[in-house]
C-alpha cells in the first residue's frame, strides 16, 4: 500500500480498496501538491470500486428478483393444488408454473425436461381421476348414465360446499354431488330401481376418493419436487 501525507490528509490506495480520512482542513493549494500521477491513480481506483459496487449491487437486486418470483409462484402452486379436492385440474398450475420458470430462469434449476415431468404427472392426475370415477361407479353396477353422473356430480358439488364452507364445505360437496347425481342419473336415465342406484352412488364415491387422493398427492409431490429445483438443487 502507499500511502501520502499532505497537510493533514492521509491517503491509502490500493488494488483493491483505498482510504481517504481527513484530519484537518486543508485549501487548494494543498491539493494541488500531491503529484498527479498519485491523484490520476486514486481516481482510478475510486472508478473501479465504483464499477465492483455497482456489479454486487446489480447481483443482489437480480437475486432478490428470482427469489420473489420463486415464491409467487410456489404460492400460487400451493393453493392451486388445494383445488383438487373440488375435483379440478389443479396440478396443471405447478406445471404451468415450471414452465414459466424455463423460459425465466437459468437454465439449470428447471430444464425442459423437468417440465414435462411436471406435466406428465398432472396429465395422470386428470386421466386416473375419469378412470377411478367411473370404474367406481360401473363397479357397482352403473352405467354410463351414472358415471357421468358420477364426473358432473363431483364437480358441482365441489363448487356448491366451497360457497358455503370453504375447503370443508368443498370436499364434503365433492362427494356429496358425486353420490347424489350419479343416484339420480341411474335412477331416471338407467330406469334401476332405488337400491341399485344406491349401490351405483357409493361406488362412485368410492372411486372418486381414490382419485381426489392419487391427485392430491401428486400435487405434493410436484410441490416438493419444486421447492427442491428452487432452492435446494443449486
Amino acid at each position: 500500500m502507499e500511502r501520502i501525507e499532505a497537510e493533514g490528509w492521509y491517503i491509502g490506495v490500493s488494488p483493491v480498496t483505498f482510504a481517504v480520512k481527513r484530519c484537518v482542513s486543508i485549501s487548494r493549494r494543498s491539493v494541488r501538491e500531491i503529484p498527479g500521477h498519485h491523484i490520476r491513480r486514486l481516481i482510478r481506483t475510486l472508478s473501479r470500486l465504483q464499477a465492483y459496487r455497482s456489479t454486487a449491487d446489480n447481483a443482489i437486486i437480480i437475486i432478490m428478483d428470482l427469489l420473489v418470483w420463486e415464491i409467487v409462484i410456489f404460492v400460487i402452486s400451493s393453493l392451486a393444488v388445494l383445488l383438487n379436492l373440488l375435483g379440478l385440474p389443479g396440478n396443471f398450475v405447478p406445471a404451468a408454473g415450471s414452465l414459466v420458470a424455463v423460459l425465466t430462469g437459468n437454465g439449470t434449476d428447471f430444464t425442459w425436461m423437468w417440465f414435462f415431468i411436471f406435466l406428465m404427472i398432472a396429465v395422470s392426475g386428470e386421466i386416473l381421476d375419469q378412470i377411478f370415477g367411473a370404474a367406481g361407479a360401473k363397479k357397482t353396477g352403473a352405467g354410463r348414465a351414472g358415471m357421468w353422473g358420477a364426473a358432473l356430480g363431483g364437480f358441482l358439488g365441489g363448487i356448491l360446499g366451497s360457497m358455503f364452507f370453504p375447503v370443508i364445505g368443498s370436499v364434503i360437496g365433492v362427494f356429496v354431488g358425486c353420490f347424489a347425481l350419479t343416484f339420480l342419473f341411474e335412477y331416471f336415465f338407467s330406469r334401476r330401481d332405488p337400491e341399485e342406484s344406491i349401490q351405483a352412488g357409493i361406488g362412485a364415491v368410492l372411486g372418486k376418493a381414490a382419485a381426489i387422493a392419487y391427485k392430491f398427492i401428486a400435487g405434493f409431490v410436484l410441490l416438493i419436487l419444486m421447492a427442491w429445483r428452487f432452492w435446494a438443487a443449486g
